[in-house]
């Protein structure tokens, strides 16, 4: 058997441009990552997740963070837009740029929350469209480290079934599933085909009266009664045989009666009534359902089994990832684990009555075949009364016999059982001794009448016996069928996979020495498909192979989940993986590992473009330090409102949409525009230049409180620097210092005499409404050209101080441009 997978068409995107509006936490925003790496940077809440969802929704329709297991009632239409716009999802809206290397194009896509699934693309053509329905069905693309380190910590089972689905190979599970499913079926089927095959030849027996079924055995006793009523002897049996061939139909006929066949019968059902077997299979049920009683909870255990397994690899934290309920993380992998062992013997239990019932069952069904064979007899001898006691009881035992199929149904009839256990109900055996007793004291018939009787009887059991054996063969055929492809599709599966795997493991083990080569560099990892559970073990320090949460530090397992990503994705897309966005996964990857994952990124996937998110300031700056990304390629959120949504820079953009708001007349917009483009620029400016601010324990600064102490900073330094180039006898340096001194000083006192129209009450106070565009246009003005000389033209950084701590040594822009030696000589 060999199996296809599914065939990649040209998956390569890049991302060149995002545009946000009414998304989650983010009211409007627009980033340019112009389909290089790109990190989004800030504090916890300040919205970075916001732009990996509306990236998330943009290219797939969905957003993974409120769909599947864990997200209750939440809703993509009704929790995807902003909280102010939850009642209007068509003005929450994600504009993505996209760009295609393979086909050589670029193209613009958009879509609304008020119609998800309705893609609108420019241009829309069909090799376009086709890159993009196969990346819609990717939401693996983008993944937070809770996403990425289920793969490392997960059970077998779970791992198996997530990293299927992440290989796009979880229709193998459903395959897989679908033949185990089709497979048991079968075997019941057989099953209850060879109880019946059982029953027919039992019945056929018993009227022949022999003890064990042969074609000769049937012939003899068929042709002594055939030569009574001089019919020829019949000399084998086939499908087309009739053993009543010649017999003339006489009147009477249709009431046919044999008194010897119908006492053995009744003998037949008084002896299995007394037997051990009808006792013992219904003892072997009530044993097995005691010892799941023991625990009243196991039905609640059983079906939150698979709940505690998914649980356990959903744990990250030092919390309950359902109630968010404190827990140290070892304690509670521990209790969860304990959980799991009571789950799996309640499991292995519950399987032990399965197999009880089903014998029970069988012997249900064999009493039922000679119950019902009483009860044609009862009717036969016009005894109907009893003939109705022994329908209801075998009624009785057919109810029985199906609601024994299901734990719920055993429980349900746990009391019937029980007095099963006793005799049979002296109603029910009174009744058939009553049959016996009639049927007993019936005349003989002549020879000629037994033998007609006997012979229309045989051929009546003949029929019923070759039709079950039919059955029982079919169903034999077919289950056999089903096992053996089962058997040669989960080896398949197994071969394929290993070799699949046995890939994925080394690239794991390459990725993982990569970023620990210091302490790990011979680090092994094996990944073993075993039917449904995927297991991962991984090198210690040359002591043998563990589970990864066996020894390994959270932040090592960090780092293997991030490694065993990329190296699934590699696998899965080959050099079509041009495009993940990975939501703070390196949050406990330890610092000095950190500088190493930037190389790993850079050097064994130059081609994929990364869109980061950290709130780690140490990874950011080691980001630009190692050059995986370049110094614009970065965007910093420093806090967020829910008015607003994040704080983030925006100096090309902030000052066209001020200007849009003067020239509407709408004031109040401008100066709201204004107050964030400073709340965030003081934050920026009072950290790259070290300014003296007063303390909030909160971490609350107003931008009075930030943006005068940080710009207090720059006449400081400016004459700092221009000192510095006397002491280093360094003219044309003091001259620039010295112009930039006259301009910053001019600038800053525009500002001063701008404060009338203070911003603050344009935008937080009922003065604003007193303000027109002339009066506000200035403020605009000399706020503007005073943060110009602030920011270098080139790189589009702020001046800042270098080092960050201790003696300052420089003032300067990232791409060095502006360069001010602030050392003495």
């Amino acid at each position: 058997m060999h199996l296809s997978f599914p065939e990649n068409l040209l998956q390569v995107i890049k991302l060149i441009k995002i545009h946000i509006e009414e998304i989650r936490g983010i009211k409007k925003l627009t980033l340019q990552p112009d389909g290089d790496n790109f990190v989004i940077h800030g504090p916890n809440g300040s919205g970075k997740s916001g732009v990996v969802d509306a990236i998330d929704f943009g290219l797939t329709g969905n957003i993974s963070r409120l769909a599947g297991k864990g997200t209750g009632s939440l809703s993509l239409k009704i929790h995807g837009p902003h909280v102010d716009a939850r009642d209007r999802p068509e003005t929450s809206l994600v504009r993505l740029t996209l760009k295609f290397p393979k086909l050589g194009k670029t193209a613009t896509i958009e879509r609304k929350l008020s119609s998800p699934k309705k893609l609108i693309v420019s241009p829309d053509e069909p090799d376009i469209r086709a890159v993009l329905e196969q990346v819609e069905q990717h939401s693996e693309l983008s993944l937070s480290r809770r996403e990425i380190i289920k793969y490392v910590l997960s059970e077998g089972a779970t791992r198996s079934k997530d990293v299927q689905a992440l290989l796009k190979l979880d229709d193998l599970g459903q395959l897989r599933a679908t033949f185990k499913t089709a497979s048991n079926q079968l075997l019941r089927d057989q099953k209850n085909a060879t109880e019946s095959s059982n029953s027919a030849t039992d019945d056929l027996r018993r009227h022949i009266d022999v003890n064990h079924l042969t074609t000769e055995l049937i012939l003899e006793k068929v042709n002594v009664q055939r030569q009574i009523i001089d019919l020829p002897t019949l000399s084998d049996i086939n499908k087309d045989t009739k053993l009543n061939f010649g017999l003339v139909t006489q009147k009477g006929d249709s009431q046919i009666f044999s008194r010897s066949t119908a006492l053995r019968d009744l003998d037949a059902l008084k002896e299995y009534f007394e037997s051990s077997e009808r006792v013992r299979s219904v003892k072997g049920c009530i044993v097995q359902l005691d010892a799941l009683n023991i625990d009243p909870t196991f039905p609640q255990q059983l079906k939150r089994a698979s709940f505690y397994e998914e649980g356990l690899g959903l744990l990250t934290e030092d919390a309950c990832p359902l109630c968010d309920t404190d827990w140290e993380i070892d304690s509670l992998v521990l209790h969860l684990k304990a959980k799991i062992n009571k789950a799996k013997k309640i499991k292995e239990r519950s399987e032990n009555l399965k197999n009880a019932s089903g014998e029970l069952k069988s012997s249900i069904q064999r009493q039922v075949g000679l119950l019902k064979s009483a009860e044609k007899i009862a009717i036969a001898v016009s005894k109907t009364q009893e003939a109705t006691v022994i329908s209801d009881y075998a009624a009785s035992l057919v109810l029985i016999g199906e609601k024994i199929k299901t734990i719920e149904g055993l429980l349900e009839f746990e009391n019937q059982l029980r007095s099963m256990q006793k005799q049979v109900p002296p109603t029910v055996s009174d009744a058939t001794a009553t049959v016996h007793k009639t049927v007993l004291n019936k005349p003989d018939n002549s020879a000629e009448v037994t033998a007609r009787e006997f012979i229309t009887i045989a051929q009546e059991r003949l029929q019923k016996y070759q039709a079950a054996k039919r059955t029982l063969d079919q169903k034999t055929k077919a289950s056999n069928t089903a096992q053996t492809a089962l058997k040669v599709f989960s080896e398949s599966v197994e071969e394929t996979l290993g070799g699949l795997y046995s890939q994925v493991e080394s690239k794991l083990a390459d990725y993982y020495c990569f970023i620990n080569h210091d302490d790990e560099a011979q680090f092994k990892a094996k990944l073993e498909h075993k039917e449904a559970a995927l297991n991962l073990e991984v090198d210690f320090h040359n002591r043998g192979l563990f589970p990864p949460g066996a020894y390994h530090s959270e932040g090592h397992q960090d780092g293997m989940g991030i490694c065993l990503y990329l190296a699934l994705m590699q696998q899965q897309l080959q050099d079509d993986f041009t495009f993940v966005v990975l939501d703070d996964v390196v949050m406990s990857v330890d610092t000095q590992y950190r500088r190493e994952v930037c190389r790993l990124f850079d050097e064994k996937f130059p081609n994929t473009q990364f869109i980061l998110t950290t709130h780690e300031q140490a990874w950011h700056r080691q980001m630009h330090s190692q050059g995986l990304i370049s110094k614009k390629a970065s965007v910093s959120f420093r806090n967020w409102t829910v008015e607003h949504g994040p704080l983030v820079a925006a100096s090309l953009e902030v000052w066209r949409d001020i200007d849009e708001a003067l020239q509407n007349e709408d004031v109040p917009a401008a100066a709201a525009k204004l107050r964030r483009h400073l709340e965030y620029v003081a934050q920026e400016l009072a950290e790259s230049l070290r300014a003296q601010v007063t303390f909030q324990g909160d971490g609350n600064y107003d931008l009075g409180g930030l943006l005068q102490p940080a710009l207090s900073r720059v006449p400081k330094y400016l004459k700092e620097a221009k000192k510095v180039a006397v002491s280093w006898k360094d003219p044309d340096t003091e001259q620039t210092v010295q112009i930039l001194m006259d301009e910053f000083e001019s600038k800053s006192k525009a500002v001063s005499l701008e404060q009338w129209a203070s911003i603050n009450p344009a935008v937080h106070y009922n003065s604003w409404a007193n303000f027109s565009k002339e009066d506000f246009l200035p403020v605009v003005e000399s706020y503007k050209a005073l943060l110009s000389l602030l920011r270098c033209e080139r790189c589009e950084t702020w001046l800042c101080v270098s080092p960050v701590r201790g003696n300052v040594e420089s003032l300067r822009c990232a791409c060095m441009r502006t360069n001010f030696n602030l050392r003495k000589k």
